[in-house]
């Protein structure tokens, strides 16, 4: 029998041997836990004009960038693109580049036109 190192030091028959020893859970504990959640989630969640804020500071974002920057797309992407965003969470934005302009200089660009602008 062939032992699969996981992580360096745990293998996976032990992993195996610690799911097959552990109890069936119960319909009453899935909904209980079900029902925890949905809770927190509608205390924490952002709401729908929440997230659509987000989606159009990434779009005037990239409108302000792309004045300097033509070649340059501003991408929401995380939670806040998938709407399970909750709130305090970041907000995720990729800069992408297109052409020759490597990703280093529109990022380093973009930055000192951000900081420029006030």
């Amino acid at each position: 029998m062939v032992t699969i190192s996981l992580y360096g030091h745990v293998n996976i028959n032990k992993i195996e041997t610690c799911l097959e020893k552990m109890p069936v859970v119960r319909s009453d504990q899935v909904a209980a836990i079900d029902s925890l959640l949905d809770s927190i989630y509608t205390q924490h969640a952002l709401q729908q004009d929440q997230l659509t804020y987000r989606a159009k500071v990434t779009q005037e974002l990239e409108a302000f960038l792309r004045e300097t920057q033509p070649e340059v797309s501003v991408v929401l992407y995380g939670s806040s693109q998938t709407g399970i965003a909750l709130k305090g969470c970041d907000v995720n934005m990729d800069l992408l580049v297109k052409g020759d302009v490597s990703q280093a200089k529109a990022l380093t660009k973009a930055f000192k036109v951000m900081k420029d602008s006030g």
